[in-house]
Parts: structure tokens; C-alpha cells; sequence
């Protein structure tokens, strides 16, 4: 499948109104901070825009500089408060509203980015939010609507994000596939290690049956035995392949327990050992040393048993992986604009600023590969001609075009 063609990089014009001119201190700070900020001096830059917002304390401007700055540093909690700032703020045109729900969805889509290894659930609700963010920007739009400054790449991002998503509920799908695997491997562990201990007290029997009766025939019961012993080595072995084959694809689904494969790799060591004993079990037997197969059936059995305790502890670590939480997840999450705790706050919100908030969040469905590629091709056309002449103006050296190389958002150079 084709990549989006994006363009990697965040430069916002920092807007001065009136009401937030007022002063030529708090003006000065305003200057400097957004000389700092095109300086990639993104700490100073923060430093001056709160010595203006003491200046101008309800100036939305100063709040979605500050956005744009923590932005630039990677601090998507603190630009969400900021740009839900200039959501709310009475003074707030509707042009910086729009900027604030495009920049709002940039957040979504970075924070979504950055938990794709840590929990996938989280990772989906990100590109979810993205989405309606991205969505509400555009409906936001007056009577353009989707022709709206800004809208086009919106509409973009909003497929970006569907991607991602698709690409998430595929890897879901991987991990359900694979945790079956696992346990189907743990129950046929198990099964095994119980045949060979029934194999074992059987060697047992026949070992005390001989020194009662030296001279009783026990062949046919060997014989018998030691079927029933190649086949329990047989079963054993392809075990052992298998746990190489889940080995693996533990590694391509991104498992957490798949780094050091520690547990699976032991595993499959005590697999191997249990093999081994069980061959020597099966020439005891041949030769009627029903002591010795016994020995080596004991040795067998016991190896089993500790293959399925690695993956025992494998799937517990696995499933403590899964119950915790990272000590860094945002507390905020639910102090966003659209499921912030204080519901007043949110509602007078909807009210100025979201004319789509009629509708209730709805889960993005999947598309197919095909439909996929239309939306992709048909982006990279729009998008070539006006790409290039943003490439030309962009000054910034950081600033590059990449294609095929990732999913990221425009980030808007407003």
C-alpha cells in the first residue's frame, strides 16, 4: 500500500489583535517570544509569552502561542489545555477557534503516535479524537464548509488517522490471534507432560512386574510402550517447532514479552531436553531396561513440566503487562474540551465553538486495502501541486518532504 505524502513540520503565524496590543511591554514580550519561537528557542519563547500574559491575561493569541511552542517541544498535555483555552475564550475569533480545533486534532493524532507501543486502546482513542477534532474544524467552517481554509488538509489527516486506526485494529486482531496460539501451546504442553508421567508409571509397573517374575515375558508390554513413548517424543518435537514459530510472530506483532524472548526461549529449551530423554527412554525400552526408561521417562516429564511453567509465567507477565498503567499517562485526558469533568464548561464550548457537536462520537469503520489505495492516490494528486509550493516557501532546514516514509498529519503552516 502506498504512503501519504506529508509534509513534516509546525509554522504558525503568531497573530497580534488589538485587544492584545495594548501595551508596548506586553507587546515587546509578544515580539520576543515569537523571534525565540522561530529561533527554536521553545523554552524562552514560553518564557516571554507568560510575561505578556500578565499583560494581557484573557488574550486568546497569547494562549495559542504558548500551544504552539509546548507543541513543538513534544508537550501535547499542556498545548491541549492551551488551545481548549483559546476554545473557550470570549475573545477568540472564530479563524483562531479553527486553528485551535485543527492544532487540537495534531495533538490527538502525536499523542496516538506515541502510545502505539505502550497500549493500543489508548493509541485508538488518540486517532479517534484526532478525527472529530479534525471533523469539527471543518464543520466549523461557515458556508464553505469543506472548501474552508485549512479544510482540505483536515480531510486529509482525517485519512491519515483512519489508516492508523485500520493499522491498529489489525495488530489487535494479531495479538487475539496470538494469545490463542499460546494457550492452544499451553494446553498441548500440558497434555503431553501428563501422557509422559502415565508413560512413566507404566516403565514403573513393568520394572516391578520383572524383579517379581525375572523370567516373565514382558516383551509385547515393551513393545507397546515404547510406541506409545515414540509417539509422545514425536508430539514433543512439534511442540518444540511450533514454540520456534510462535517465537517468532511474538516478535512481528510487537509482543511486550517478545524482546528478550526469555520465557519462549526456555521454553523451547526444555522441549529439546525432554526430546532427548524420551529418545533414551525408547532404547531403554527396546532392550527391556524398564529402570532406566523409567529414569529417563522421569527426566522427561520433568522437563516438560518446566516448558509449561515458562509459559505460565509468560502469560502472567503478559497479562500484568496489560493491567498497568503507564506511570506517565496523561491525567488530563479527561479534562479535554470534549470530556472534561466540568460539564458547564463544556457545554458553553459546544456552544460557541462546535457547530457539529449535535452528532455523538462515532468509531471509525475499517476500509479495505483497495479503498485505501483510491484515497491515498487520489490525496497525492490533489495535494502534489500545492505541496511543491509550499516546499518552496518553507525556509525552516528542519522542515522535509517525505514520501512514502510514514503516516503523519499536515501540520499547518498557517
Amino acid at each position: 500500500m502506498k504512503r501519504i505524502a506529508i509534509i513534516h513540520g509546525l509554522l504558525f503565524v503568531m497573530v497580534l489583535t488589538g485587544h492584545a496590543c495594548g501595551s508596548e511591554t506586553g507587546y515587546d514580550y509578544m515580539k520576543e517570544g515569537n523571534r525565540l519561537y522561530k529561533e527554536k528557542k521553545f523554552d524562552e519563547s514560553i518564557g516571554k509569552y507568560e510575561s505578556a500574559r500578565k499583560h494581557f491575561p484573557k488574550s486568546p493569541e497569547i494562549d495559542f502561542n504558548m500551544a504552539n511552542a509546548h507543541y513543538r517541544k513534544a508537550e501535547y498535555d499542556k498545548a491541549v489545555k492551551l488551545y481548549t483555552n483559546v476554545m473557550t475564550n470570549e475573545k477568540s475569533s472564530r479563524a483562531l477557534q479553527r486553528k485551535a480545533l485543527y492544532n487540537l486534532g495534531n495533538c490527538s493524532y502525536r499523542k496516538g503516535e506515541t502510545t502505539l507501543d505502550t497500549g493500543l486502546e489508548d493509541s485508538l482513542r488518540e486517532f479517534e479524537d484526532s478525527i472529530q477534532y479534525y471533523r469539527e474544524m471543518i464543520g466549523t467552517g461557515g458556508e464553505s464548509g469543506g472548501d474552508s481554509p485549512g479544510a482540505v488538509d483536515a480531510k486529509y489527516n482525517i485519512e491519515a488517522a483512519r489508516l492508523r486506526i485500520q493499522e491498529i485494529r489489525d495488530r489487535q486482531r494479531q495479538q487475539q490471534e496470538l494469545e490463542q496460539k499460546k494457550k492452544e501451546l499451553r494446553d498441548k504442553v500440558k497434555d503431553t507432560a501428563d501422557k509422559q508421567e502415565e508413560l512413566e508409571e507404566k516403565s514403573r509397573q513393568l520394572r516391578d512386574g520383572k524383579k517379581e517374575d525375572p523370567e516373565k515375558d514382558l516383551s509385547e508390554e515393551a513393545d507397546r510402550l515404547k510406541e506409545q513413548q515414540d509417539e509422545n517424543k514425536r508430539q514433543t518435537e512439534e511442540l518444540a517447532e511450533e514454540m520456534d514459530d510462535l517465537k517468532e510472530q511474538m516478535a512481528k506483532s510487537g509482543d511486550p514479552q517478545s524482546d528478550s524472548q526469555e520465557k519462549p526461549g526456555r521454553a523451547k529449551e526444555h522441549l529439546d531436553e525432554s526430546a532427548k530423554e524420551q529418545e533414551s527412554a525408547s532404547e531403554q525400552l527396546d532392550k527391556e531396561d524398564f529402570e532406566g526408561a523409567q529414569e529417563s521417562q522421569a527426566k522427561a516429564s520433568e522437563s516438560l513440566r518446566k516448558a509449561l511453567e515458562q509459559l505460565e509465567e509468560e502469560k502472567m507477565a503478559s497479562d500484568q503487562e496489560e493491567e498497568k498503567s503507564p506511570e506517565d499517562e496523561p491525567k488530563d485526558r479527561e479534562d479535554k474540551s470534549r470530556r472534561d469533568d466540568d460539564k458547564d464548561r463544556e457545554e458553553e464550548q459546544n456552544k460557541k465553538a462546535r457547530k457539529t457537536g449535535k452528532e455523538e462520537r462515532k468509531k471509525e469503520g475499517e476500509i479495505s486495502p483497495e479503498e485505501a489505495k483510491e484515497i491515498i492516490d487520489m490525496l497525492r494528486e490533489r495535494f502534489r501541486e500545492r505541496l511543491k509550493a509550499q516546499q518552496k516557501k518553507l525556509k525552516d532546514d528542519n522542515v522535509k518532504l517525505l514520501i512514502g516514509t510514514e503516516k503523519i498529519p499536515v501540520e499547518k503552516d498557517w
